[in-house]
Formats: structure tokens, C-alpha cells, sequence
């Protein structure tokens, strides 16, 4: 499995949605020789920063963001990420089809066999991830598809149709266990665990690159998170949403099972 022409693409909203989330994961699939990549729908110019930034305009919040993310893509050792540029906070008031058509160009550009993104929760419930979980999974069934987003903006590129799609989850025990104030998923929804254990410190460089948008409280953070770090840090929760659907009792391992490449 560990080869180049295998590829992963997460799609999330907001620079730091991808530290945040499933970071771990795809640093890991890349020590493996998996191509990761990331598609950022936003620059993400609504984003409050801190305090001692002062008054700052939303195009130069939007750069700094976008440094930012590149840090997060350098520790997490992406192969490359896109920035579609798209309303940070408007997402819901776009042209559906166009935010859809961007995410179709992206997967017939970088052909992955694998996609992920938010579930219908968007765990936080900011409307921006709901919308942009829903354009990937209409993007899933449309890319593959000739008839469907091709010429003008969306470009000329060939079809192409990713094996699988997954949303990225919190277990609703999880988010019980400790008073998260995040929108969980039934566990009995949860299909695939992967074991993250030694890339944990990945994903809290990464979160750290995004500096602007934590507060010292993020500190407090880190110290109520300690207990969580053994028991579900090291893993990363999945929903396979789209593809080869698992239809056993048994959780999946690899988010490549059951992908042939052709």
C-alpha cells in the first residue's frame, strides 16, 4: 500500500480545520509514500486573531492565515495544498454549484482515491464546514461524471472518481466523556479508527502554526486534553460515507481497504 499512486484529499473550510482534524492521519499516510493533499475553501478573513495583533484588515488577516497554513502543511509534510479563496463565513450564501465545481476541479487535478471532509455535524456546527461537507459529497458523485462541470471555469481536465469518501467524526462517547462543547457522531456510524499513535505532536506543530487563532486560553486547553491524548488522540475517527462501504461488524484500518488501483 505504501506507494506513490495512492493519494489522499481532505477538504475543509478554514486554515487550522485540517490541524484541528485528521493532521495525524495524513502525516501519517505520508510517511507511508501516500500523496496528501489538502483543498482549503477559504483564506479565511473572517477569522478573529489575538488580542495583541490589533486592528487588522480581512485581506491582511487572509495572508497571515495562509502563512499559517503553509507552516501546518510543512509539519504535517503535505504533498501540496490549494486555497480556493471562497467567503470566509459565506459559504451558505454562494452559488452551491460553484463551491461543488471548484472541489470537482481539484479531485480531477490531483485524482485521489480517497476524500474526506465534515460530516453533515461539521462537528463544530459552523455553517461554513456543513456547506463545504456537503459541496465534497456532491463533488464525490459528480467528478467522475463528463457531463458535469466541465469547460469554462471549471476547466477541461478528465473525469475522475475517487474509490471512497469519508467524513472526518467525533464519537459522540468521546465528546461525553469530556464535556466537549463539539457536535459528536453515533458510534455506531463511526466505520474506521486509525491508530495515530507517535504523530500526535504532528498535529499540536501544526495547531501551534495557526498561531492567530489561539488564545492563551489554548493553553488551559492543552493541560484539560492531556487525558484525552492516550485514549483518543491516537486514534482518528471515520465515517466511510461514499464507496466501498464496509457492510461488516468490524472497523475498518486503513482507509485504502478495499481500493484497487487500476
Amino acid at each position: 500500500m505504501a506507494e506513490e499512486r495512492f493519494s489522499i484529499m481532505a477538504v475543509f473550510a478554514h486554515p487550522n480545520d485540517e490541524s484541528f482534524g485528521p493532521a495525524s492521519t495524513l502525516a501519517k499516510y505520508a510517511t507511508l509514500g501516500v500523496k496528501t493533499y489538502l483543498v482549503c475553501a477559504t483564506r479565511g478573513e473572517k477569522g478573529a486573531v489575538r488580542r495583541e495583533e490589533g486592528s487588522l484588515s480581512m485581506e491582511e488577516v487572509a495572508r497571515m492565515r495562509e502563512e499559517e497554513l503553509k507552516c501546518a502543511a510543512e509539519a504535517i509534510n503535505l504533498t501540496d495544498f490549494r486555497v480556493l479563496g471562497y467567503p470566509d463565513g459565506g459559504l451558505q450564501e454562494m452559488d452551491f454549484q460553484e463551491l461543488t465545481g471548484g472541489i470537482v476541479a481539484a479531485v480531477r487535478e490531483l485524482k485521489p482515491q480517497v476524500l474526506i471532509t465534515f460530516g453533515p455535524e461539521g462537528i463544530t456546527g459552523h455553517t461554513d464546514h456543513i456547506v463545504v461537507g456537503r459541496a465534497t459529497e456532491e463533488a464525490f458523485r459528480a467528478a467522475g461524471d463528463p457531463r458535469r462541470f466541465s469547460g469554462g471555469i471549471f476547466g477541461d481536465r478528465e473525469p475522475h472518481s475517487p474509490s471512497k469518501l469519508y467524513f472526518y467524526v467525533l464519537p459522540q462517547r468521546m465528546v461525553e466523556a469530556f464535556n466537549l462543547n463539539l457536535r459528536g457522531t453515533e458510534d455506531s456510524l463511526v466505520t474506521t479508527e486509525i491508530d495515530v499513535s507517535g504523530f500526535e505532536d504532528v498535529r499540536a506543530r501544526a495547531i501551534r502554526c495557526h498561531w492567530t487563532q489561539l488564545e492563551p486560553a489554548h493553553k488551559k486547553h492543552d493541560r484539560e486534553t492531556e487525558g484525552l491524548k492516550e485514549k483518543y488522540l491516537s486514534i482518528n475517527y471515520f465515517q466511510l460515507a461514499a464507496g466501498r462501504i464496509n457492510t461488516s461488524d468490524k472497523i475498518e484500518r486503513d482507509l485504502f481497504s478495499g481500493v484497487d488501483l487500476e
